[in-house]
């Protein structure tokens, strides 16, 4: 599967930008409950995931990736992240069958990520309980911000 978006050259960028180290160690754009919270990102397209892990962490949040669902399942279960960024299409389980398990027995917050633009599929998403939704191609600095927002809502406290 071929990223769908501006991966290499957005990660270069990212690292390049004046005051980033700065911003690494101070962790004052980020509200205090989220210092340390663990971000699930589950995405089949492993350059799609380092960049958003890159961002994820150079706001102070950790990560760990999942490449398909029953990965995804297995690693929620195992370090009950604080968040989870959830392809629809991830293979072998797909994205709203990882977030129906997910729902069964948690209220961690879920923000789906989604190639497909239709409208269906971001009712879908949002009806079986997902808490934000967000359609590929995407800049990654307003995904922080969504996260950030949805801790905000959330009150999410970092395990």
């Amino acid at each position: 599967m071929e990223s769908n978006f501006f991966v290499s050259q957005e990660l270069t960028e990212w690292q390049q930008q004046p005051g980033m180290d700065a911003a690494r160690s101070s962790r004052k754009h980020l509200p205090a409950n989220t210092t340390s919270a663990l971000v699930l990102v589950a995405d089949d397209d492993p350059p799609v995931a380092a960049v958003l892990c890159a961002h994820l962490e150079g706001h102070g949040l950790r990560t760990r990736i999942a490449r398909d669902g029953p990965e995804a399942l297995q690693l929620f279960r195992r370090f009950r992240p604080d968040l989870v960024l959830l392809d629809t299409d991830l293979p072998e389980l797909d994205g709203l069958d990882v977030l129906r398990a997910i729902r069964e027995h948690h209220s961690t917050p879920v923000i789906m990520l989604s190639a497909l633009a239709g409208d269906v599929h971001k009712l879908v998403a949002l009806r079986l309980g997902a808490d934000d939704f967000l359609v590929k191609p995407f800049n990654p600095f307003e995904l922080v911000a969504r996260v950030q927002a949805v801790f905000r809502r959330t009150r999410a406290q970092p395990t």
